[in-house]
């Protein structure tokens, strides 16, 4: 995708952070945007700010993304870019986790990706220019830190996902492409997401400190990009083609480690 001028964009997860800087930044490029997000609140002032078509949305419900995929389809008849971005995120030791806690993370991160590109892939496939698929993952799809159990299988989840689409596609000679979108810290409210959690995964327990772990808490503690700044790498990357997309690189360190790990342990085998 060499230009978003007059491209039609979905960004889930749109009401703020990562999500409304991707909205945002597709405007000032020239595209239409349908945004969607399940803060109605939210999304109802970005919808204002962008003059663009909303929809309130729970990523995790398949009918709501079906719901979304209509509307585009009746406001663009057409949809160049989807960006599955709406992710919730909760570190707390494994012992702190509920099952609800589980159920939700899952639900958004995983089960949102999974619900958007079965919502979409019919209209994304009849799109004679080709089209683009934008996951938001993180680096916690490649490492984990204590306390970051849930967040990341759901985001290691989505990383495979996206790389077992991203093969089908090239396997099968497609005009759609896909990028795995694996920021770092970023300024975002996503450490607040349980206070926006659905009635029916329950309250979200306070954890202390030290079930995290010092690792975690460390990472939480650094500073953070800009949301605007992630999403014109993102977009860039978009752009070029890039399956993979990162904002800290810097900190992939702790992969590099694993996979030396994972390369030591085969040759012992």
């Amino acid at each position: 995708m060499k230009s978003f001028h007059d491209r039609v964009a979905v960004v889930t997860g749109a009401a703020a952070g990562i999500g409304r800087a991707l909205a945002e930044a597709l405007t000032k490029r020239g595209a239409k945007v349908l945004l969607a997000d399940f803060d109605e609140v939210g999304l109802a002032d970005v919808a204002a700010q962008l003059d663009m078509p909303a929809l309130r949305t729970d990523v995790a419900r398949p009918e709501d993304m079906v719901a979304l995929a209509d509307l585009a389809q009746a406001q663009f008849g057409q949809v160049d870019l989807l960006c599955n971005n709406a992710g919730v995120g909760r570190y707390a030791g494994f012992d702190h986790l509920s099952p609800t806690d589980w159920q939700w993370i899952m639900d958004v991160n995983f089960w949102g990706i999974r619900n958007g590109l079965t919502a979409f892939m019919p209209m994304l496939r009849a799109n004679e220019n080709g089209a683009h698929i934008l996951n938001t993952v993180s680096l916690q799809g490649l490492y984990v830190f204590p306390g970051s159990a849930a967040y990341a299988a759901s985001k290691y989840a989505a990383l495979a996902l996206t790389e077992a689409l991203d093969a089908e596609l090239r396997q099968e000679g497609s005009a759609i492409h896909c990028t795995a979108f694996c920021p770092g810290p970023i300024a975002t409210d996503i450490a607040t997401s349980g206070d926006r959690r659905p009635a029916r995964y329950g309250a979200v327990d306070a954890v202390a400190a030290d079930s995290i772990g010092s690792g975690t808490l460390k990472m939480l503690d650094i500073p953070r990009m800009p949301a605007a700044q992630a999403a014109d790498i993102a977009l860039d990357a978009v752009e070029r083609g890039d399956f993979w997309c990162f904002t800290h690189p810097e900190y992939l360190e702790p992969f590099r480690a694993r996979n030396a790990a994972i390369e030591a342990a085969a040759q012992r085998s």
